[in-house]
């Protein structure tokens, strides 16, 4: 996976240097997290620190304030993101005898001109122009969609449909409003392994990544939905239908958040006597 900063998301629509700050912290953090963890080449216009982030400040600007937190720490990922390359505009692959479109007006080459070319996503910061979750583009009479990250979880699910091995990271990283793992034991993760080796598909896996907020959303709220069940002691399901017309099952524990034990597809009405056990010598190893 490689990004383009999309630079025509910078044109001084926040309206104070503190809207932008609350943004960085809040939104801009965790996606700068994930691209830093998984080594995403995030390519941006030799201009960048020119641009207007308020009515009257500019990226540079902002980055020069020494007795800014918030700052300082956007200053510390744009160093480890390496504050000068890669440019995208050195060369452009933007070609002068294409013809394209894309949804705003903008001096060419441009982000999108560029993400086309390169079959790229952008990474857009908060603008009204720029929330959708992709962009119909044309280069000549072609369409092209072009993905457009703005937070973290798109980043995250991006990610796994790349490379569904993430889907680990991906559970583990995602903004839930509880914690949730997956037990290792002895090195050993068998919720991972259940959801790597019972040939579920990628959509299936986003499914699960999703349903998981519904899970927490029933269990904080106390409603017994037809997504979860107890089995005994302390041991709960959650129940997914995935593709195929099958039926997974992950089995999990309500400690220190939400820890997935183990998992299986279910072939029968009644839960396999040899995965409860598991789950529950599983539960007995946890710390």
């Amino acid at each position: 996976m490689e990004l383009i900063l999309n630079e025509l998301s910078l044109d001084g629509q926040f309206r104070s240097r503190d809207e932008f700050t609350e943004y960085v912290l809040d939104v801009l953090r965790p996606v700068l997290d994930i691209v830093i963890e998984n080594k995403i080449p995030l390519l941006k216009k030799s201009d960048l620190y020119i641009r207007r982030i308020t009515g009257d400040e500019t990226l540079q600007d902002l980055l020069m304030k020494t007795n800014d937190p918030a700052m300082s720490l956007l200053k510390r990922y744009i160093v480890n993101l390496g504050y000068c390359e890669p440019y995208w505009d050195g060369p452009a692959f933007t070609n002068p005898e294409m013809r394209y479109e894309y949804p705003t007006l903008a001096e060419e080459p441009n982000c999108f001109t560029e993400a086309i070319e390169r079959a790229d996503r952008l990474l857009s910061l908060q603008h009204r122009l720029f929330s959708a979750d992709s962009f119909l583009c044309r280069r000549n009479e072609e369409k092209i969609e072009i993905g457009n990250i703005t937070e973290v979880k798109k980043l995250l699910k991006e990610l796994l449909w790349e490379d569904q091995r993430r889907v680990r990271y991906i559970i583990e990283r995602y903004p839930y409003q509880r914690s949730v793992t997956c037990a290792v034991i002895d090195g050993k993760c068998f919720a991972e392994e259940a959801l790597l080796e019972n040939g579920l598909e990628k959509g299936d896996l986003l499914y699960i990544v999703e349903r998981i907020s519904q899970l927490i959303e029933d269990l904080r709220q106390g409603r017994k939905t037809d997504l979860w069940d107890k089995l005994q002691e302390d041991i709960f399901e959650l129940r997914l239908h995935v593709s195929a017309g099958r039926t997974f099952r992950l089995l999990f524990v309500q400690s220190r958040g939400i820890q997935f034990l183990n998992g299986f597809i279910k072939k029968t009405q009644k839960t396999p006597d040899a995965e409860l056990d598991k789950a529950v010598k599983i539960k007995k190893q946890l710390h």
